[in-house]
């Protein structure tokens, strides 16, 4: 049983931890204003729980979701309003593409990962494609439940599947267009991983006059609207906590 105090913290005494984590707005308020935001009372009683989740951008709302679905009392802490972090922040496409390409994954037989909060820290990984097909499937997986999430509730967050497009940096007549083009390892990879039909390469493609050259297309990525999602979704979760 996880215990909660509450703190005399107060937001409004912060510059910036109120709406936003940003300097600016983000353009997701042009059509889901901050007055659509839904509201929630400050913790000021000590409180006894199951689970403490701590941030209520995607990730712990979701967390919240799946624990009050099982039961669960949940409570769920965030320093400033709702939306206010990151995730009210994205671009609002979801993908499975990465940081880094599935191919260079696959070859990493041994190599060693930094972790962000302290470079001196670092482990040896081993991917390959057994683990790379993992990671695969678990970022389908999560841009598709996106999609699931918003049906089963009723979420008008216009969710939408589409495909995303990579070509190369440079064009076609540039000296280091061969060098710089490494979408053909990249999708032979994705295929390698038991894939071939998520994935499609073409060697002279073109996206109308502006480029012309290799073209790799990824299918079944998707983009949302992250705020109707993210504060439809809290008012889910809050409803189900009150039945």
């Amino acid at each position: 049983m996880a215990s909660t105090k509450a703190s005399s913290f107060n937001s409004n005494n912060v510059p910036g931890m109120n709406h936003t984590s940003g300097a600016t707005d983000a353009v997701w308020v042009a059509t889901e204003p901050y007055s659509n935001f839904p509201k929630f009372p400050k913790l000021d009683k000590n409180i006894d729980t199951d689970v403490v989740i701590v941030g209520a951008g995607i990730a712990g709302i979701s967390t919240a979701l799946e624990c009050v679905k099982k039961g669960l009392k949940t409570v769920l802490l965030e320093a400033r309003e709702v939306v206010s972090g990151e995730t009210g922040r994205t671009s609002g496409h979801l993908s499975n593409s990465l940081d880094e390409r599935y191919y260079e994954l696959i070859k990493s037989r041994s190599s060693k990962f930094s972790f962000p909060f302290n470079s001196s820290l670092t482990q040896n990984i081993v991917f390959g494609v057994d683990k790379t097909k993992l990671i695969f499937e678990s970022h389908q997986y999560a841009l598709e439940h996106i999609g699931q999430v918003s049906k089963e509730l009723g979420i008008e967050c216009e969710y939408r599947q589409l495909n995303a497009q990579y070509i190369v940096n440079v064009t076609k007549n540039d000296s280091e267009y061969s060098k710089e083009n490494d979408l053909k390892e990249e999708f032979e990879a994705i295929s390698e991983l038991g894939f071939p039909e998520a994935v499609e390469y073409q060697e002279n493609g073109s996206l109308g006059a502006a480029y012309k050259g290799a073209i790799l297309t990824i299918k079944n990525q998707a983009t949302f609207h992250p705020t109707k999602y993210e504060n439809f979704h809290r008012i889910v979760i809050l409803a189900k906590m009150l039945i």
